[in-house]
């Protein structure tokens, strides 16, 4: 029976039948994780319109401020922008949703990786068992 060494695997020696079979699998785990990548996509985009959404409360906030004159406080742009960095940094809602977002994009970086790391395996093995049917 041929055997063959992977790189990626140390010590693990796999026949012909055994990489068909692990062959085989990864289109189902590929789609899963494209399934699983859209959905955290999905889920990022949700947050980020909750984000954006919050970010226009603060800033219509901002722009109604009114002094004891009637006329608005912040008629800078630049006054605008620190009063509102300054108002969201005291908002833990807000905290909490950079939070969330930044560990969604952290997510995402990983399951890109892992997307990118079964496609790759595919094609070795594909490569590797075109080269045992070259063998035979």
């Amino acid at each position: 029976m041929e055997y063959f060494k992977r790189k990626d695997s140390g010590d693990v020696k796999m026949n012909k039948e055994e990489l068909i079979e692990e062959t085989l699998n990864l289109p189902k785990k590929i789609y899963d994780a494209e399934l699983d990548l859209i959905e955290t996509f999905d889920n990022f985009n949700k947050l980020n319109e909750s984000v954006k959404e919050m970010e226009l409360t603060v800033k219509n906030k901002i722009v109604s401020d009114i002094d004891d004159k009637g006329k608005q406080k912040f008629t800078n742009e630049t006054m605008r922008e620190a009063r509102f960095f300054e108002l969201s940094s005291k908002m833990d809602s807000w905290k909490k949703l950079n939070d969330d977002k930044l560990n969604l994009q952290k997510e995402i970086n990983v399951k890109k990786a892992k997307l990118e790391f079964l496609k790759n395996d595919f094609s070795a093995n594909k490569a590797i068992l075109k080269v045992f049917e070259e063998g035979n």
